[in-house]
C-alpha cells in the first residue's frame, strides 16, 4: 500500500462473519470460529476446510484494514472503521481485540463508539462500534427506542416479547397478529425446510440506509 495524497479519507467495513458474537456454541447459530483472547483471537485450532479459509481472510483483511487506518492517521486523516459492537468482557470475540488494533486504543486521536442501527432503519437492533480516528465529535444514536412487540416464529408457537425480531436461526419472526395455524410445521419439516438456507445473520450484513 503506497501513500501518495490522493486519499482524503477512509471508511472501512471489513467482513465480521467470523468475529460476530451470534456463533454460539447453541445448536441455534452458526459455531464460533474464533476466541476472546490468547492466540484464539486468531482462529480456532482445530478448525479445518472452508471454516479455517474463512478465518484466514478475515484476519488478512483486518490487518489489511489497521495496515489503512494506520497509514491514514500517519498523514492525519479520518477513518471509520465499522464492526460489531465491542464488549469488552474478556469473554466476547471482536477484531477490535486483535493485535493489530492496539496501538489505536492507545492513541487520543481515536475513540470507539457505540450505536444500534435499529435507529437507522435496520431491522433489528445490530449494536455496532465505530473505531474512528481524527472525526469531529458528532452526536449517534447508541439505543433502542422502539417499543417492545409480541413476534411469534411462523412455523412454531414459540414467542418472544421485544422491539424487534431476534437475529437467531434460521427464520424470521413475524408480528404475533399476523401469524396463523397454517404456518405450522413439524420437526422434520422444519430441518428438511431449512438444511440449506443461510442464517439469518447473512441478511442483516448491509447497513440501512440511514446509517449510509
Amino acid at each position: 500500500m503506497t501513500v501518495n495524497g490522493r486519499y482524503d479519507g477512509l471508511i472501512a467495513g471489513p467482513p465480521c462473519n467470523t468475529y460476530t458474537n451470534a456463533r454460539k456454541s447453541d445448536g441455534v447459530g452458526p459455531l464460533p470460529l474464533r476466541g476472546p483472547s490468547g492466540k484464539s483471537r486468531y482462529g480456532f485450532p482445530h478448525l479445518i476446510g472452508e471454516d479455517k479459509e474463512k478465518v484466514r481472510v478475515g484476519t488478512l483483511l483486518a490487518q489489511r484494514t489497521a495496515e489503512a487506518v494506520g497509514l491514514f492517521e500517519e498523514q492525519a486523516k479520518p477513518s471509520i472503521t465499522e464492526q460489531p459492537k465491542w464488549k469488552k468482557d474478556n469473554d466476547s470475540v471482536s477484531m477490535y481485540n486483535l493485535d493489530e488494533f492496539q496501538a489505536f486504543k492507545e492513541s487520543p486521536n481515536f475513540e470507539f463508539v457505540d450505536l444500534v442501527q435499529c435507529e437507522y432503519g435496520a431491522k433489528t437492533t445490530k449494536p455496532t462500534t465505530l473505531l474512528q480516528g481524527r472525526i469531529k465529535k458528532y452526536e449517534v444514536k447508541p439505543l433502542c427506542t422502539h417499543q417492545k412487540r409480541l413476534w411469534q416464529k411462523p412455523s412454531t408457537v414459540e414467542k418472544i416479547w421485544a422491539p424487534h425480531p431476534p437475529l437467531i436461526g434460521k427464520e424470521w419472526f413475524i408480528e404475533a397478529e399476523l401469524w396463523q395455524s397454517t404456518m405450522l410445521l413439524s420437526p422434520q419439516d422444519r430441518r428438511r425446510r431449512e438444511a440449506h438456507m443461510p442464517f439469518l445473520t447473512s441478511a442483516a450484513q448491509a447497513y440501512p440506509e440511514g446509517l449510509n
